[in-house]
């Protein structure tokens, strides 16, 4: 199963040869669901299976690229590790699944590019955040958003407490040299702190100052919120030592790794609302003050242009929308055509370039949407 990022987003947006499958099943966590998402793939493989032949695509050519998707029809262990969604592509020579932590309507398509739109939340950057869990045991770092969350490597941290105080006499001495740089700061030991007390937090602050340098690199260039978790008495020593800049002033403290992430993450989203709420209505503010310049537009040939070029800043987007038509990325020439007409749908085209750029997403409601138009934009210059 692969993993959902922007760089397996940049490759599934690639054209390739006629005909790339998307399919989208929603899927159950437990319970007697379970064994409908199997039910429901294995007839959308046989509705495509029938509109591929009226195509005359050759059989074998059919059963080559269904068949991936064909094999996990009977996968008992497959079906009962599901998340809320699993997502489906298949072309030739190639397959991959994601399972997903949103919640995507089912359906089905046959185009010339991947059909990637409903998955745009799960990756949209106007609602992303880390979660990084403490305890003696682990140090685990995950970028979050609403919709799900994925663990980041820590490359050169040492994540597990006793293994990194083991230093010898001279990694000691070097430490203790360089404990009054500008990032550390001093524990405060309070009341009723005997000497082994202080003597093990101060381990700890060391602990969290070792690893913090490997963090910083982790996500430097970044400067999301940063929501802590673990053992309780752990987060304010981390944060103390740590000189990431944009760490909550609320944790999600209590319990251990065992607790279980899904847990975790629910409860950081609690903590991270109030700040997608200001930074969606501060975006949308944004808009109406620039809309009466030529720095925000609802024009979808405007905002789809500005997207290749790296323009856009924020893009507002209602995602049950679709305007087919074509974009000649060489020339820039937009043509808008017919719904029921053949073209690839130009909304998930802006929001596909909008993320690889690096832009935020915010998907709105229709009726939270500028002007009712399924697209508005703020551009950067």
């Amino acid at each position: 199963m692969d993993a959902l990022n922007l760089d397996e987003l940049k490759m599934l947006t690639q054209e390739r040869e006629w005909p790339c499958i998307s399919i989208y099943i929603p899927t159950s966590r437990r319970g007697t669901e379970v064994i409908q998402a199997s039910i429901r793939l294995k007839n959308h493989l046989r509705d495509i299976d029938r509109q591929l032949k009226e195509k005359e695509v050759n059989s074998l050519l059919i059963d080559e690229i269904l068949g991936p998707a064909q094999d996990i029809l009977n996968d008992e262990f497959f079906w009962n590790h599901q998340e809320d969604s699993l997502a489906i592509f298949l072309a030739k020579g190639e397959s991959h699944m994601y399972k997903l932590s949103i919640n995507i309507d089912e359906q089905s398509n046959i185009s010339n590019r991947f059909y990637v739109k409903p998955i745009i939340p799960a990756l949209s950057q106007s609602n992303a955040f880390y979660i990084m869990f403490l305890d003696r045991k682990n140090l685990k770092l995950f970028r979050a958003n609403s919709f799900g969350y994925e663990e980041v490597e820590l490359k050169n941290v040492i994540t597990n407490m006793d293994d990194a105080l083991q230093l010898d006499e001279s990694e000691q001495k070097e430490f203790r040299e360089s404990e009054g740089g500008a990032h550390r700061a001093s524990l405060y030991v309070g009341p009723g702190y005997g000497t082994d007390d202080a003597k093990k937090d101060k381990d700890i602050l060391r602990f969290f100052q070792r690893a913090d340098k490997g963090i910083f690199n982790t996500v430097k260039g970044e400067n999301l919120p940063m929501v802590l978790s673990g053992v309780e008495y752990l987060l304010p020593i981390f944060k103390s030592a740590s000189s990431y800049p944009n760490i909550t002033d609320e944790g999600v403290a209590g319990g251990t790794w065992e607790r279980g992430m899904n847990e975790i993450h629910k409860q950081a989203l609690e903590i991270m609302r109030p700040y997608f709420e200001k930074k969606e209505k501060d975006a949308l503010s944004k808009y109406y003050q620039y809309s009466v310049g030529e720095q925000a537009s609802d024009d979808i040939s405007q905002i789809l242009q500005a997207a290749f070029a790296n323009r856009v800043d924020s893009l507002f987007v209602n995602t049950s929308e679709h305007v087919r038509g074509t974009f000649n990325p060489d020339t820039y020439e937009v043509n808008v055509t017919d719904k029921s007409q053949e073209g690839e749908d130009l909304v998930d085209l802006a929001v596909v370039q909008t993320l690889l750029h690096g832009g935020n997403v915010y998907p709105l409601d229709l009726e939270k949407m500028p002007d009712a138009k399924p697209l508005a934009a703020v551009f950067r210059y």
